[in-house]
Formats: C-alpha cells, sequence, structure tokens
C-alpha cells in the first residue's frame, strides 16, 4: 500500500502535516532562537521536540554526548595565521620552516575541510549535546527498521554568503588556494637552490615571490574571518524543517491508527551536526547492536526550503562518502510515488549520512537546499521562521511518507 492509498482525502492530509512541520519549526525558533552545539538553546529546542514525539512514540529518550561546537570553525584562523606566518619565515630566509608551515596548513586544510575529520579540536571547549530518539514498535515482531532524522543545532554564519550575497565565496577560496599553492612551490624552489648554482633571474623570482606571499595576507584575513564563531543562524531551515518534517511520518501514523505489523518506525533528532556529526557519531556508537540486529534504513532529512533542487543526496564530504545504493533506490521509488521525479545530487558539507555510512549502516540523504549564490538564506541570519517555504515541506512529508509506506511493502532492494 503506498501512503497516498492510507487514508481518505489524503492532499488534506498532507497539508496538515505540513502545517505542523512549519508551524512547530516557527515555534521553536520564535521560542529559543539560534541553537550552537551544547548550548541551552539547543538543549530546550530537544526537551520540546521530546514532547512531541510522546505523542506519537512508543518511546521517546533523550541521550547526552560530547561535542565540540567549533569543530568546523577552529582550523580557519589558524590556518590563517600559519600562512601569513610561513610568508614571513620565507622572507626571513627560513624557507624549510615556510615549507613546514605550509605543509601543516595543507594538512589542516584537507583534514578538516576536505574530509571534516579531527584536527586540533582539543585547542575548544568540549560541551554536552543531545540526541532525541523516538520508536514507534512493530505490531508484530520487528524484522527492520526505518529511521527518519533531522539536526536541531544551526549553523554558524558564513559572513561572506551573507555580506556578498555568496559571490565572494568562490573568489576567496580559489586566492586562497592559490596563494598556498604559491608558498609551497617558492619555499621548495628556494630550498632546491641552495644545493645549485641557478641562473640570477630565478633569485630574482624567489625573492619577488617572496613579496607575492606577504601580498597574500589580506585574502588570509578575509578567509579567518569567513565564518563567526560567536554568531549561529536561527537555522528554520536549516534544519528545522527536517526535524520537523521526520517527526511528521510518526504523527501521521498515530494519528490515523496505522501501525505496520513488521516495521519499526523511528525518528532520530540529532544535536552535534555542526561539531563534526557528534550526534549521529554518538547515536551509532551507543546502538551498534540494536543497529546490526535488525536491517536498519537511515534517510536523512536537510534544508527542505527550495522545491525546485528537492533531490537524493548521494555523496557527501566533498564527494568522500558515498550513500547507500538500495536507500536511494527506495528514496527514488518513493519520489516516483509521490509524483515527483527524483534527481540527485552531492552535499558538500557535513551530513549525518557520512556518520552511518561509514559505520556501515544504510543511509541516504534528502535535501532541498539550492546554492549558496542562489539562497541568500543559506548559512546566514536569513535562515528564520519566516523564510520557510510551505509548498517544499509538504512535498518532503509525501516523499517521507511514501518512503516509509514502501519500505513497510518491500524493505530494501537495489531496484523497484
Amino acid at each position: 500500500m503506498k501512503a497516498n492509498e492510507s487514508v481518505q482525502n489524503y492532499p488534506s492530509k498532507l497539508r496538515e502535516y505540513a502545517n505542523f512541520s512549519v508551524r512547530g519549526a516557527k515555534k521553536l525558533c520564535k521560542a529559543v532562537g539560534a541553537r550552537e552545539t551544547g548550548s541551552e538553546a539547543e538543549g530546550k529546542a530537544i526537551e520540546e521536540m521530546k514532547r512531541e514525539l510522546d505523542t506519537c512514540c512508543d518511546s521517546a529518550v533523550i541521550e547526552d554526548f560530547k561535542a565540540y561546537p567549533h569543530f568546523l570553525t577552529s582550523y580557519i584562523p589558524l590556518f590563517s595565521f600559519i600562512m601569513v606566518l610561513s610568508a614571513l619565515m620565507y622572507l626571513l630566509t627560513f624557507t624549510v620552516s615556510s615549507i613546514v608551515l605550509t605543509v601543516t596548513a595543507i594538512i589542516c586544510l584537507v583534514i578538516k575541510s576536505v574530509f571534516r575529520g579531527p584536527f586540533i579540536d582539543f585547542f575548544s571547549k568540549a560541551l554536552v549535546s543531545h540526541n532525541v530518539y523516538g520508536v514507534r514498535k512493530a505490531s508484530g515482531e520487528a524484522k527492520r527498521r526505518i529511521i527518519f532524522t533531522g539536526n536541531a543545532d544551526s549553523p554558524y554564519e558564513l559572513n561572506y554568503a551573507y555580506h556578498s550575497k555568496g559571490k565572494l565565496i568562490a573568489p576567496v577560496n580559489i586566492m586562497t588556494l592559490l596563494g598556498v599553492a604559491i608558498s609551497l612551490a617558492a619555499s621548495i624552489c628556494a630550498v632546491v637552490c641552495r644545493f645549485i648554482q641557478p641562473p640570477e633571474i630565478i633569485n630574482t623570482m624567489l625573492n619577488v615571490a617572496g613579496w607575492v606571499m606577504v601580498g597574500f595576507t589580506p585574502v588570509y584575513i578575509v578567509f579567518a574571518f569567513s565564518v563567526s564563531t560567536t554568531k549561529p543562524v536561527t537555522g528554520a531551515n536549516d534544519n528545522l524543517s527536517g526535524c520537523y518534517v521526520s517527526m511528521a511520518v510518526l504523527k501521521y501514523l498515530q494519528d490515523n491508527d496505522i501501525r505496520f505489523e513488521e516495521v519499526e518506525v523511528c525518528a532520530l533528532i540529532t544535536g552535534g551536526k555542526q561539531a563534526g556529526d557528534a550526534g549521529a557519531k554518538a547515536f551509532v556508537e551507543t546502538h551498534k547492536e540494536e543497529l546490526s540486529a535488525l536491517p536498519t534504513a537511515v534517510v536523512v532529512l536537510d534544508t527542505l526550503h527550495d522545491f525546485d533542487s528537492l533531490a537524493i543526496m548521494n555523496k557527501f564530504t566533498n564527494g568522500t562518502v558515498k550513500a547507500d545504493n538500495d536507500v536511494c533506490a527506495l528514496v527514488a521509488k518513493a519520489f516516483e510515488n509521490a509524483g515527483f521525479t527524483a534527481a540527485t545530487g552531492s552535499f558538500s558539507g557535513v551530513s549525518d549520512v557520512a556518520a552511518f555510512s561509514r559505520k556501515g549502516i544504510a543511509a541516504a540523504g534528502v535535501s532541498a537546499a539550492a546554492p549558496i549564490r542562489k539562497a541568500p538564506y543559506r548559512f546566514t541570519r536569513l535562515d528564520t521562521e519566516e523564510n520557510m517555504d510551505m509548498k517544499t515541506v509538504e512535498a518532503s512529508v509525501n516523499i517521507a511518507l511514501e518512503t516509509a509506506f514502501l519500505f513497510d511493502e518491500q524493505g530494501l532492494k537495489s531496484a523497484y
């Protein structure tokens, strides 16, 4: 049975649960505002969503874990400082030191920006964050499980996304990488030239390169302040939209007295996504035996705002992590059952899908986030409760419900 066959007047029911999702997100934004990882506001948001889950789940439990709020941002000013210091070392003819510093900066950039991994996090303070996990049990013996999930914390503001409407992001990033490349190349050449007798023009070029390296200082300064470390955004779309659509699935089942015979339907609201998927990682670690005991599919719902960008996310963390093919196929068929064409895309930033996939838990994502240059609300103070899109939220509720009903009927497989 499809979700659209489960009740009479399904379209009006969809609007009802889309309204629930938008109203709930708006209420929470007004009540607690921005939700930095480990903050009191994040904790209050988790408590409020637990109260919602208590109305539609057999159990709903808050679980605590430690997270570094600046996991994704602490490296940025350090990287910039190292690159400026590298240029000064070069000018002072400490070229080996310049190489070491530049390589250190590259390692820092790759680990944190490309792989989103741990590095120098001990410089920041760990705080207590929270997940809330709601379970709606099967009516009979549970043979599989599906988890819908969103994150309660909101991101820090991306300063140059707001002040330049996204136009400075690419130029600053490209210039930063160019500065790194020049620094590394010039330092290596300078060291090599100590052991040979290069033409005078080479020495002149290396001297000029030192001043060019110093000339990149303004670029590094702009890069250092690219992300606020003190001002999280309200995060109505990113990602209260995903939280409330996840909960809407369980409320729909409860309100319409629907309970699957062999499938547990769960909602997981994580904290600490902006702290390197800390909540999802903690959940997998805490529930690893439970997750391995039943075939489990995880559907991450993230930033549900731009209808034309509604898609299945199958690559994450700059393409270094792939979603599960079977879960992608499940969601693609759910798109079809809901009356939409399933597009696919990649998610360059952090996503809880990566935390599940790395531990062998079948997961995929659904997102409706346009590129930053076309979506001025993303990672900025414009991501408020007044900037939510009902059409996209309703479509997301539809897709999530069709995913749950299809999973109940057919489970996970490579094609539907």
